[in-house]
């Protein structure tokens, strides 16, 4: 018997418990709980047995809200196109804002470490970068801004900080455009004033990092003179407890520090980090230094096969939960600003670049706030032809990964604007995260 239903080329489904199955979908990250005999169900979709129509009579509402199912002549890419079209104009006027590439740490993988250096933005220059952004938000498409303050080390640039939060504020308040802030941030510099600051604002988040327990972080992330910092991120990261920012915990994971993620997670949460830090897991890569044809690395401990980054993704998420942390449900690798319009690094000469991790480096320069005509390298992210071959295979993780990061495609291809297809990562790892989440053990 004929449904005129299809499973979603977005719908993953893996064992849960009890001989029970868990659904999820990519595209609207809706899950849902299956009993085992809806799998054979599922499979013969649109044609079922009189029995199995039986059964899809009476649970099809369940599948069918829940995007686990659409109708067969659905044309699911070109829905996934038609939203990543509406990406392109958001209501959210998205940019990071990079007033200096000078950093007061020297980390062993740092990817940046070739751009770095103490030149701070003009302070002739401030005005023309505030009028950038108030031409931007007057386009009435926005309702709100959020800038990610930036660097280097953005907190290496105080001067910086004070002009720009209340100016952008300020111009916010003016426009009806709220403008709301986060930090990417080693956590060194954090003093109380400074948090004082910060709150004063819509400051929404802030990303720090520690790499391992002290021992382990202190010969990965060090001062430039060589002092430990461990101690003084934990304390200054404290200092935001009884605010009510979002704090992330950066952990870089890498061949040598990975196994001792649980000690560091146990200790921070002795002082009660769980019930008020998110962890977030990199894997250490190979760095952009070198030309684009030839992509040298610097970290000895880089992981580069993708089932080993799976594993320790995921090994480290179970660890996580296991000790009480919030997780992520899904580990995602696109869609990024490179694909908005509007989205930018602001770069402290008023450069302006798609992707974080190029900021100073002359060549990925897309335009500049003295300028507001799109250049042929912008209109290029925003059109990206690699995704034509991820839609014709159809595949499940368009919606959280749309052919992949850019920078990871550079790194592995000299281009960023060629495909990096990381499928076996992708599935193994969201399958399983699923499983952390929803399975009842």
């Amino acid at each position: 018997m004929d449904t005129d239903y299809k499973v979603s080329q977005f719908t993953l489904i893996v064992p849960g418990s009890d001989n029970d199955l868990i659904a999820k979908n990519t595209f609207t990250g809706t899950v849902v709980r299956l009993a085992s005999l809806h799998q054979k169900l599922l499979k013969s979709l649109p044609d079922l047995s009189s029995e199995e129509y039986s059964l899809w009579e009476r649970d099809k509402d369940v599948f069918i809200q829940a995007g686990i199912v659409c109708e067969a002549d659905k044309d699911e890419n070109k829905e996934f196109l038609r939203w990543m079209n509406e990406r392109r104009s958001p209501g959210v006027f998205v940019t990071f804002l990079v007033t200096t590439l000078g950093c007061n740490l020297a980390c062993s993988y740092c990817y940046e470490r070739d751009v770095l250096n103490t030149q701070r933005m003009d302070e002739e220059f401030y005005p023309f970068v505030v009028d950038w952004y108030e031409r931007k938000m007057r386009t009435s498409r926005f309702k709100r801004a959020a800038v990610s303050l930036y660097g280097g080390e953005p907190l290496a640039d105080q001067r910086g900080l004070h002009y720009f939060m209340p100016a952008l504020h300020n111009i916010g308040e003016t426009l009806g455009v709220p403008v709301e802030f986060d930090m990417i941030s080693n956590g060194v510099l954090l003093t109380k004033e400074i948090v004082e600051f910060l709150t004063r604002f819509r400051f929404q988040s802030i990303q720090i990092t520690l790499d391992g327990p002290p021992q382990v972080h202190n010969n990965l992330r060090f001062t430039i003179g060589g002092q430990p910092t461990f101690w003084k991120i934990v304390e200054n990261t404290e200092l935001l407890f009884p605010h009510s920012c979002q704090i992330t915990l950066r952990v870089n994971l890498s061949q040598n520090n990975v196994c001792r993620l649980e000690e560091l997670l146990l200790s921070l949460k002795k002082r009660g980090w769980h019930e008020r830090v998110t962890p977030s897991f990199g894997i250490v890569q190979d760095n952009l230094a070198g030309v684009r044809k030839d992509v040298q690395g610097t970290c000895s401990g880089c992981i580069h096969d993708d089932s080993e980054a799976a594993r320790v993704n995921l090994e480290a998420t179970k660890t996580a939960k296991k000790l009480g942390y919030s997780v992520p449900e899904q580990v995602g690798i696109g869609p990024c600003m490179t694909s908005v319009g509007d989205a930018f690094v602001v770069g402290p000469d008023g450069s302006l670049y798609k992707c974080m991790e190029v900021v100073g480096r002359k060549e990925f320069v897309v335009g500049s706030v003295m300028s507001g005509t799109p250049s042929r390298e912008q209109l290029q992210y925003e059109n990206p032809e690699y995704l034509e071959e991820c839609l014709d295979e159809k595949c499940a993780f368009l919606p959280i990964c749309a052919g992949g990061c850019r920078a990871e495609a550079f790194r592995a291809t000299g281009s960023f604007f060629e495909r990096h297809c990381r499928y076996s990562f992708l599935e193994e790892t969201n399958k399983q995260l699923i499983q952390i989440q929803y399975r009842r053990d």
